[in-house]
């Protein structure tokens, strides 16, 4: 642990970025949530893990644009799995301002993350690949929202989006409601309800425990998924109204494979109670748009959004 890490420092303290860098998360940092003074003594302390392993083309945009959030209870710990790129000479740059990082060979992103978590004490969790991104002011909502939420809110997700090569938002998706029967029969994999984005996901460290405190490291690709299942036993995910995150869109991107991650999802289904037959089903598009309406009727997860006169974070009625 470093005990003389700044959670929240300025952009003035950092390193200055390369030259030719502007914008996010170069030029411009998130706005302090300490301004914020409804939230004073209420902000949450946030854990970010960032597993990393040879991503020295986009590594220092992930982490300046997590350190640049303004936020004042922060633990940001970075696990490198023995980069050989120059990944760990970004890593030792920003090392003052980080709760944790080490590198070494380990046995993969997944366990990675374990490691990392178990570096921290904060009471909400998310894990940033090397490559992606926070949006600004992302934290700041994040710790809002779980400290408006109370213990009725462990797990929420970002609206969906995308960072290019450059540094820019490539793409926004829409906030979407997932139905309440098919989340935990896992339909959420990508072939046939769309997915839940890992970069844009944070949750409880009761949560975290309550599921077992760990990601599979018998998996590869699909531990986010085989992760949510778990979530879905013991809490509702809430989709909040803006981004908060996305990822990174480039072309040595891990999350391309998208055969070997299909097979993953379809062995995490095999071991369900009911073999995922119904996300099995989603993907016929005969039955598909049935499904759909049946499952919308059963009932959707909440929505979050922001009411600006009560200046507070609100879960929405279901057909909000």
């Amino acid at each position: 642990m470093n005990p003389l890490a700044i959670s929240s420092p300025a952009l003035g303290d950092l390193p200055p970025p390369p030259v030719g860098k502007t914008g996010w998360p170069w030029t411009v940092e998130s706005r302090h949530a300490g301004t914020d003074a409804s939230m004073e003594g209420r902000w949450p302390t946030v854990a970010i893990v960032m597993p990393v392993l040879n991503q020295v083309r986009f590594l220092e945009a992930a982490i300046r644009s997590v350190l640049l959030q303004g936020y004042p209870h922060l633990q940001v710990v970075v696990i490198d799995g023995g980069s050989t790129d120059g990944s760990v000479e970004i890593i030792r740059r920003y090392a003052s301002w980080l709760h944790h990082w080490q590198s070494a060979p380990d046995n993969g992103q997944y366990a990675a993350i374990n490691a990392g978590f178990a570096h921290t004490t904060g009471a909400v969790m998310a894990w940033l690949n090397g490559d992606d991104m926070l949006a600004p002011d992302g934290l700041r909502q994040v710790g809002a929202i779980f400290a408006d939420g109370g213990s009725a809110v462990q797990w929420i997700v970002g609206t969906p989006s995308s960072w290019d090569e450059q540094d820019a938002v490539s793409e926004v998706g829409v906030c979407r409601r997932y139905s309440r029967y098919a989340l935990p029969r896992g339909c959420y994999e990508g072939r046939g309800m769309g997915w839940i984005q890992q970069e844009s996901v944070f949750w409880t460290r009761r949560l975290w425990e309550a599921a077992g405190a760990r990601v599979d490291e018998r998996l590869k690709l699909a531990g986010d998924f085989e992760l949510w299942l778990r979530f879905s036993r013991h809490a509702e995910l809430h989709a909040v109204r803006d981004v908060l995150s996305g990822i990174r869109r480039h072309d040595q991107q891990r999350s391309g494979d998208k055969r070997a991650y299909a097979a993953e999802v379809d062995d995490c289904l095999s071991r369900l109670p009911d073999r995922g037959r119904l996300a099995r089903l989603i993907r016929v598009p005969g039955f598909r748009r049935v499904l759909r309406f049946v499952l919308r009727r059963v009932g959707v997860t909440p929505a979050i959004a922001y009411d600006a006169a009560d200046k507070r974070w609100r879960v929405q009625k279901e057909g909000a």
